[in-house]
């Protein structure tokens, strides 16, 4: 995915997510609250004033969701950080970015559906029935105030406007013949086997 001049393998997130970020990174070299605490400093300082952060989104010139939201990604892989499913239908190969948003609650609802988000669980439970937009598209346009941040593959960018564009097939990988037959990848497609 294109984005702010950039390229993004995995995820583009903004909201909540990089609330969490910004916070990580200003205080991952301080004592007590930084180092391998930051990541809980990151969540609880969000949790009191990141549950909301304006922003328009448009899928394919389509508007989507509200003006406040408390998270969203653009996706090419599945997880983000390592252990959220943010994207539980993400294909990296389909030529398509998964794009979920998910509109604020109160906090106590946070608490309640954060373990379902997590394990991707969110689109097949009632409880976010009414909280989620989730579709999918190739080009993601997102309209803020001054002081709005998205985080590129886990890289912090502050811009009032983001374009993502997927560029399709741009990424080959390269596979040992032996592995690519263990995992059942056909020797015949295009810049997969060496």
């Amino acid at each position: 995915m294109k984005v702010c001049g950039r390229y993004s393998v995995n995820v583009v997130h903004f909201g909540f997510d990089t609330a969490v970020l910004k916070t990580m990174q200003k205080v991952k070299r301080k004592r007590i609250i930084g180092g391998k605490n930051a990541y809980t400093t990151g969540v609880v300082t969000a949790f009191v004033n990141g549950m909301k952060t304006e922003c328009k989104i448009t899928v394919d010139g389509k508007r989507v969701g509200k003006e406040k939201i408390l998270l969203g990604t653009v996706a090419n892989g599945k997880y983000v950080g390592g252990a959220y499913m943010c994207a539980p239908r993400s294909r990296n190969d389909d030529g398509l970015a998964e794009v979920c948003i998910i509109n604020p609650v109160s906090r106590f609802k946070f608490l309640t559906l954060i373990k379902t988000y997590a394990v991707g669980g969110y689109l097949d439970d009632k409880r976010f029935d009414k909280i989620v937009n989730y579709c999918r598209g190739n080009i993601i346009e997102l309209e803020a105030k001054d002081g709005f941040y998205v985080s590129i593959d886990g890289e912090l960018t502050e811009s009032s406007y983001v374009k993502v564009e997927v560029v399709p097939k741009a990424v080959n990988f390269a596979i040992p013949y032996k592995l690519a037959a263990k995992l059942g990848i056909d020797k015949e497609r295009e810049s997969v086997v060496c």
